[in-house]
């Protein structure tokens, strides 16, 4: 119950934003060039190793399995590993480094303790480089102010930069497209320096 102030807040914002922000011109959708190959040997193949791989990961036998699925790929299509996103895997590894020993390190813990902002800000300001998820997990070292971060990262998380949040980085590299990049961080930056601004006078001032 208490993010549903903050969930409202934002819905509300989000609405007026979006009606003022973006026409009222009907969306068309179009399968031209939308449909993919179903390869059912490889999708049948892919959920019978994902159980393996699950039953595996719990036994920690799971650096001795690797080599063969890669192995077993490169038979079965070998244009499965070229099409990985392996930069966009690289950085979810990243998001499971232990942010609480990054934390401990003389050096940052000086940086960040040199910092005059409140916790919601730095939260928000936290996440627009290490994303949410990890931001939350870091400034916890630094305050117990719970209420503080969870508004800060869920208003930051999402909003403004790219890489704070990795659906974003997702979506987008979808998208074949190098000027949508420009054209989400015009919106993105606007909405959260609105939602930002309104949710640090609310609840914070």
């Amino acid at each position: 119950m208490e993010m549903l102030p903050l969930f409202l807040l934002l819905l509300f914002l989000l609405v007026i934003f979006t009606l003022f922000v973006f026409s009222d011109s009907r969306l068309e959708f179009s399968e031209n060039g939308c449909r993919n190959e179903i390869k059912k040997d490889l999708f049948i193949a892919s959920s019978f190793l994902m159980v393996v791989y699950l039953v595996v990961l719990q036994l920690e036998w799971a650096a001795y399995l690797l080599p063969g699925i890669f192995a077993l790929y490169l038979f079965l299509d070998k244009n499965v590993l070229s099409k990985v996103d392996w930069l966009l895997l690289f950085m979810f590894v990243i998001i499971f480094i232990d942010f609480h020993l990054i934390a401990k390190i003389e050096l940052i813990s000086n940086v960040v303790n040199s910092f005059d902002l409140s916790v919601f800000l730095f939260s928000l300001l936290s996440s627009q480089i290490m994303s949410n998820v990890p931001a939350s997990i870091f400034i916890s070292k630094f305050s117990s102010n719970w209420f503080a971060i969870a508004y800060g990262v869920n208003v930051g998380g999402g909003n403004g930069v790219i890489i704070a949040s990795f659906a974003n980085v997702i979506a987008l590299r979808m998208i074949k497209n190098g000027k949508i990049w420009l054209t989400f961080h015009k919106y993105s930056l606007a909405y959260l320096l609105m939602s930002g601004l309104a949710t640090y006078a609310i609840f914070f001032l």
